[in-house]
């Protein structure tokens, strides 16, 4: 009786351990749902109405093209554009879809981002770990949480993911048509932002780094043809702005320089840490060191927010990228760990060039020390590949040690993604209540019409006598596109 009993337990142990990938990845998928369904009591904040009001506008077929191909303020993105018009169609202005398709597009990439780690540790469990680690990550959650801003995003991911993958594939294989779909899957992604053109440098790294076979020259040729076409889209980004003032590349060359050799040290620290968390601590830690209240002013003040923010915090993060470095050079004197030196390496290197792809950006100049954390979506997959490499390795490849050691890593970034969370739902219950107030009253405009609000608070950071409504683009445009269903507008 009990010899069967003790089979029987053994049979259980052994089914789940067969199956703790599919456990754990359902889990996953659980956690992300539950984590950030409470979005779906929130409401569009920024961009979301400008592309809206360009959505409503389209009359006709040349219009949905022009739109589509042609006009564009920044970046050159026709597949997001497509995407954008097609959910506005459908949609309209109902939140609560876009929101829930927003989690869903993130639960696909994490399930790729999961595919593509495993092929590259042939390990499951370090490929779940690097999973867990970026799916639950507070660095990269604007990527998610800000719809419609987030189809560039996951866009682009997907399919530079996609194409990661089948390079993998083809490096295994060595059969030329995985190396088209590898590059042709680039190119798309491409279409939906550019945050993949650091993919250019990427594949050919894998395969130095990765591939057993040498590459065929005729491979090269056909290689470089397909990377010249996405150079020729990465350029068509720059025809189709009325401005190139507003490029990065056209900003002051020091600045431009200083932007693209920190962007990657800055890009890591920050998916490392959630950087609100990071300027917290900082200025914590700051405003109790007096001897630095001469060049930094009194804490509290808005110049030494500004020396924290602007200063410290890049000398911080240097010593994050430092730290790292340090750590896979200190792996790497053990030659039982070259292979997992190597992922470390590569996952330093995915982060940095895809971090420094953002000096480039449209729209922004100067020198930048906060990435936005939507652009940290992709850097963190090397990060979160880098961080389990050597947590591998400085625990001597002991897994049940390692995920002791991230379980409270894993638990501050649901806590820091839940409490960003709860803010933004707050306000945008204020903002959806306003604008439902006002049409609630005035549900039909007269063709002349002025509206005039006033805010009683204040928002964003801004002092507490700076009252201000909560609308980040413009609240004209907001009641444009709100009205629009039931205007006709000219």
């Amino acid at each position: 009786m009990n010899g069967n009993l003790f089979k029987k337990s053994l049979n259980i142990v052994y089914s789940i351990k067969k199956h703790i990938t599919v456990f754990w990845l359902c889990a996953i998928v659980i956690v992300i749902f539950l984590l950030y369904k409470p979005l779906c009591n929130a409401f569009f904040q920024q961009d979301e109405w400008a592309a809206f009001g360009f959505a409503a506008n389209l009359r006709n077929i040349f219009d949905i093209l022009r739109y589509i191909f042609v006009y564009k303020s920044g970046h050159y993105a026709p597949f997001s554009s497509l995407v954008t018009f097609l959910l506005y169609s459908y949609f309209g202005l109902h939140f609560e879809t876009y929101m829930v398709l927003s989690i869903i597009l993130h639960i696909f990439v994490v399930l790729l981002v999961y595919k593509f780690v495993k092929q590259l540790f042939q390990d499951s469990v370090l490929a779940l770990c690097a999973m867990t680690l970026f799916a639950l990550n507070a660095s990269h959650h604007q990527a998610t949480s800000w719809v419609l801003a987030n189809i560039p995003s996951h866009g682009a991911t997907i399919f530079g993911l996609l194409s990661l993958i089948t390079f993998q594939n083809y490096m295994k294989q060595m059969k030329i048509k995985l190396f088209f779909v590898s590059i042709i899957f680039m190119i798309v992604s491409l279409t939906f932002k550019e945050t993949t053109l650091g993919f250019i440098i990427i594949l050919p790294l894998m395969y130095i780094l990765y591939a057993k076979k040498p590459l065929k020259i005729s491979y090269i040729y056909t290689g470089i043809i397909l990377l010249v076409s996405a150079g020729v889209v990465f350029l068509s980004w720059f025809s189709q702005t009325s401005n190139l003032q507003n490029f990065g590349i056209l900003q002051k060359p020091q600045q431009f320089i200083f932007n693209i050799v920190t962007f990657p040290i800055n890009g890591i620290s920050q998916s490392i840490v959630y950087y609100p968390k990071l300027i917290e601590f900082y200025k914590t830690v700051f405003s109790n060191i007096p001897m630095l209240h001469t060049f930094s002013g009194k804490p509290g003040t808005m110049p030494f927010d500004m020396f924290v923010e602007k200063r410290m915090m890049i000398m911080m993060n240097v010593v994050f990228f430092t730290i790292l470095g340090g750590l896979t050079a200190y792996c790497a004197r053990i030659k039982t760990n070259k292979r997992y030196v190597l992922h470390a390496l590569f996952g330093l290197l995915f982060a940095g060039i895809n971090s420094a792809i953002y000096a480039f950006s449209p729209e922004r100049t100067g020198i930048i020390v906060l990435i936005d954390s939507r652009n940290l979506y992709i850097p963190s997959i090397g990060v979160m590949l880098c961080l389990v490499s050597l947590l591998y390795m400085l625990t001597k490849k002991n897994y049940k040690l390692m995920l002791i050691l991230l379980m409270p890593y894993v638990f501050f970034n649901m806590l820091w993604i839940n409490q960003t969370f709860s803010k933004s739902i707050e306000i945008g219950r204020i903002r959806k209540q306003i604008l439902q107030q006002i049409i609630n009253e005035y549900p039909d405009l007269p063709d002349k019409v002025i509206i005039y609000a006033q805010s009683d608070s204040s928002y964003y950071g801004l002092p507490a006598t700076d009252k201000i409504l909560p609308y980040q683009s413009g609240f004209g445009q907001t009641l444009l596109v709100w009205y629009a269903k039931n205007e006709n507008w000219p």
